[in-house]
């Protein structure tokens, strides 16, 4: 399931993410993507909220977890969520995390690495 970007203005972005099947839940492909952008981003705001105005996101997406173990057995299962939340704090933007509906697990760390 993908973070949807969308332009809102110039230097206004919008990151959604998109998987409302599992209510908002960010799998290892979210956070991977949501470190790689934070690295990208230069000077922008980023608005980061859920698909949908009932939950945020409910943390971590646990039908992924054999995904984790399968890819590299050696890695701490939280390794990717520690990633992301670095990125998003040392990344050259802004972030306002837009928190309509349920905010739970892995998802408050995100909300907390944001700047508002």
């Amino acid at each position: 399931m993908p973070v949807l970007e969308t332009g809102v203005a110039p230097g206004l972005l919008r990151w959604t993410l998109s998987n409302p099947a599992r209510r908002n839940a960010v799998d290892p492909e979210m956070l991977a993507w949501i470190a790689r952008r934070a690295g990208e981003l230069a000077g922008e705001v980023v608005l980061l909220c859920g698909e949908g105005d009932r939950v945020f996101s409910a943390g971590f997406d646990l039908k992924a977890l054999p995904l984790l173990a399968a890819a590299d057995p050696t890695t701490p299962p939280d390794q990717l969520l520690i990633d992301a939340v670095a990125a998003l704090q040392r990344a050259d933007a802004t972030f306002v995390a837009v928190l309509g509906g349920l905010v739970i697990g892995a998802a408050v760390e995100l909300a907390c690495a944001c700047d508002l």
